[in-house]
C-alpha cells in the first residue's frame, strides 16, 4: 500500500493536471513513491509529468493538440484502473480533467455566423430566423448533425429541429438504403483499385459516391468482400499524431513526392493544415516551378487564396517564392510536417500500387527506364491512370472521419471552420499574423514532434524533365487516335502500355521529331 505521503503526492500531481486543463498557472510536480513496484510508478508520474509539460508549452492557454493530450490523460486513467496501487480519487480527477479539456475545445477565440433576423411585419412574437431549405440540406448533405448546424448558425437546436419539420426535412435519412449485394459491389471495387487503403479510407470512398452506410455495416461487408486484406489492415496501422492550426485557409501545406521519380512521375500536393482538405494533388511529368504554379491557381480558385504556405526548398517552388514570397515558409521536409504525413496514405493506398508494378515491368524486360520510347509510352497510359485514382482518393479524403477531430471529416472541418471566421470580411486570420513576430511566424505551422519525412530531402533539388516525344504533332495524332480505343482503367493490366508500343514502332518510322515534347497527350 501507498504512504500517506505516496498518496498526496499523486492527488497533488492530478490536481495540477486539472488546474492546468482550466488553465491556472501551474508548477512542476515532484511525484514520491516507495521503493516497492517503483518501476511502475515512476512510468506513471513521468506519463503524468510529460502530460502537465504538453500543457505548460501551450503558454497563451490555448492546447493545440487537444484530442492528442486527451487521448494520453485516458490513457493515464486506463493504466492506473490496472495497477491497484493507484487511488481511486486519482483515476477520478484525472476523468475530471479530460471532460474539462474537451469541454474548453467547444469555445472558439473569435465570433461566429449568426443567422439574420426576418422583418417581423407586424407579427407578434419573436422575430424568426432566415434558416433557408438550401442551408439546411447543404449541412445534411455533408452529415452534419442537428447540434453542429445549430452552432454554426448561431441558434439554438430546437430551432434547427423546427424549421427541418417546418420543411419536412426531419425525415431524411443519413444512411443509403442499399442491399448488402450491391454495398459488396461497392466495396469491391474500391478494394481493387485501392487494395492497401484502411475502413476509414473505404468509408470515404463510399461516400464520395454518394453511399453511406453504419460502421458495422462495412465491416461486414469487407469481411465477406475482403476477408483476407481486412485482416493484412488491421495488422499495420498508420501512427498518427494530432496537429492544429488556427482556422482554414490559414496556412497551407505543399510539396512534391518523389517516390515515381525513377519513371520520371512527381506527384505534386497541397493540403489546408486546419481542415486537412486537398487542394490539389496532381501526378506530372515534370517538377517545374509553372506547373506548382498553375496547380496553386486553380487551387485558389476552388477553395480561396490561403494567408500563408509552408513548402520546402524544393526547385519547384521558386514561381510560388516570386508570387508570394512574404507569405511562403520554406524549410527542411521535416517542418512541413501535414503533407508529409498526407504522403504515407498516398503511397500506401495509391503510389505502393504503382511502384510495385513498374518495378515488375522492369523485372520482366518490359520497361527499360533509359529508354525514351519505353518511358514516353508509360506516361501516355499510365499518368491519366494515375491522376484519376488521386482524384478518387481526394473525393474519399474530404469525405473520410478524422478520430482525433471527433469524427468530423475534412469537408465537414472546412465548412466550420469558415462560418466560424464568417465575420471577419474574408480576411482569414490576417490580424492573428499581424500580432506575432518574426520567430512565432516562422515556425507556425511546425510540429517538432512529427515523424521524418519518407522521401530523400536532396532529392528535392533534383530537376525531372518530361520524356520526349518521339513522334511528329501529326504523328502524336495519329498515335491519340490508335490509342483511344485502348482505355487502361485495371492498374495491373498491363495491355494496353504493351499496344503502346508496338502503335508507336511502325508511327515513329512514318513521323519523326526531336523537338517536340509529351504534353497535352499524357495529361
Amino acid at each position: 500500500m501507498f504512504k500517506r505521503s505516496s498518496v498526496m503526492a499523486y492527488n497533488y500531481g492530478a490536481d495540477r493536471l486539472l488546474d492546468s486543463v482550466n488553465l491556472i498557472p501551474f508548477f512542476h510536480i515532484e511525484l514520491r513513491a516507495e521503493r516497492v513496484h517503483m518501476d511502475a510508478r515512476q512510468q506513471f508520474a513521468a506519463a503524468l509529468n510529460e502530460v502537465l509539460a504538453e500543457l505548460e508549452a501551450s503558454g497563451d492557454g490555448h492546447v493545440a493538440d487537444v484530442g492528442f493530450i486527451s487521448l494520453r490523460i485516458e490513457t493515464l486513467s486506463e493504466t492506473a484502473l490496472l495497477n491497484g496501487d493507484i487511488p481511486m480519487t486519482v483515476i477520478d480527477v484525472l476523468n475530471q480533467a479530460r471532460q474539462h479539456l474537451n469541454k474548453s475545445t467547444e469555445s472558439t477565440p473569435y465570433s461566429s455566423y449568426a443567422a439574420p433576423v426576418l422583418p417581423s411585419m407586424g407579427r407578434r412574437g419573436r422575430p424568426k430566423f432566415d434558416i433557408t431549405e438550401y442551408q439546411l440540406k447543404f449541412f445534411k448533405d455533408n452529415q452534419f448533425t442537428n447540434r453542429d448546424i445549430a452552432l454554426m448558425l448561431g441558434v439554438s437546436q430546437r430551432t434547427v429541429e423546427r424549421r427541418m419539420t417546418e420543411l419536412q426535412l426531419s425525415n431524411l435519412s443519413r444512411y443509403s438504403n442499399i442491399e448488402d449485394d450491391m454495398l459488396d459491389s461497392f466495396v469491391q471495387r474500391i478494394v481493387m483499385n485501392f487494395p492497401r487503403s484502411g475502413m476509414k479510407t473505404i468509408e470515404g470512398c463510399l461516400a464520395s459516391q454518394g453511399v453511406r452506410v453504419q460502421r458495422a455495416r462495412l465491416r461486414s461487408s469487407l469481411k465477406r468482400a475482403d476477408p483476407v486484406g481486412q485482416r493484412l489492415r488491421s495488422l499495420n496501422p498508420i501512427r498518427r499524431r494530432v496537429y492544429s492550426v488556427r482556422s482554414p485557409l490559414s496556412l497551407w501545406h505543399m510539396d512534391g513526392n518523389h517516390k515515381l521519380i525513377r519513371w520520371k512521375f512527381v506527384i505534386h500536393g497541397c493540403i489546408d493544415g486546419f481542415s486537412r482538405v486537398i487542394t490539389y494533388l496532381k501526378c506530372s511529368s515534370d517538377n517545374t516551378s509553372a506547373t506548382v504554379l498553375r496547380l496553386f491557381k486553380q487551387a485558389v480558385h476552388e477553395w480561396g487564396l490561403p494567408s500563408r504556405v509552408r513548402g520546402d526548398m524544393g526547385v519547384e517552388n521558386r514561381d510560388r517564392t516570386r508570387t508570394r514570397k512574404r507569405e511562403l515558409h520554406t524549410g527542411r521536409s521535416v517542418h512541413n510536417s501535414r503533407i508529409e504525413r498526407l504522403w504515407r496514405d498516398v503511397y500506401q493506398i495509391v503510389l505502393s500500387v504503382f511502384h510495385d508494378l513498374f518495378l515488375s515491368l522492369e523485372e520482366n524486360h518490359y520497361l527499360d527506364i533509359d529508354n525514351n520510347d519505353h518511358l514516353f509510352c508509360l506516361h501516355f497510359v499510365y499518368k491519366p491512370l494515375i491522376n484519376r485514382m488521386l482524384d478518387s482518393f481526394s473525393s474519399s479524403w474530404l469525405n473520410h472521419k478524422i478520430r482525433t477531430a471527433r469524427n468530423k471529416t475534412p469537408m465537414q472541418l472546412f465548412l466550420m471552420g469558415m462560418q466560424q471566421v464568417a465575420r471577419e470580411n474574408g480576411v482569414v486570420s490576417s490580424q492573428y499574423f499581424e500580432s506575432l513576430n518574426v520567430d512565432q511566424i516562422n515556425s507556425y505551422g511546425v510540429d517538432p514532434s512529427a515523424p521524418l519525412p519518407d522521401d530523400d530531402e536532396e532529392s528535392n533539388g533534383v530537376m525531372v524533365a518530361e520524356p520526349l516525344c518521339p513522334l511528329s504533332a501529326n504523328g502524336l495524332a495519329a498515335f491519340t487516335g490508335e490509342m483511344s480505343g485502348v482505355v487502361g482503367t485495371d492498374v495491373w493490366d498491363i495491355s494496353p502500355y504493351l499496344h503502346s508500343l508496338d502503335d508507336l514502332r511502325p508511327l515513329k518510322q512514318l513521323y519523326s521529331s526531336s523537338t517536340d515534347i509529351i504534353g497535352s497527350s499524357a495529361s
